[in-house]
């Protein structure tokens, strides 16, 4: 009998931990930043063109 009621307190508890009792919470979307500038161009030579 005490290992019955020791089971069903055990699964009741566990069955009321189930899932998240409050609201759904999203995550806000970012707000729109501007653009930060944009990389400094490397220090590399263009290729030429060869006749």
């Amino acid at each position: 009998m005490m290992k019955r009621l020791l089971f069903a307190a055990l699964l009741l508890s566990l069955l009321s931990a189930c899932g998240n009792k409050a609201a759904l919470m999203l995550p806000e979307k970012p707000t729109a930043t501007p653009a930060s500038a944009p990389a400094p161009a490397k220090d590399t030579p263009a290729p030429h063109d060869q006749p």
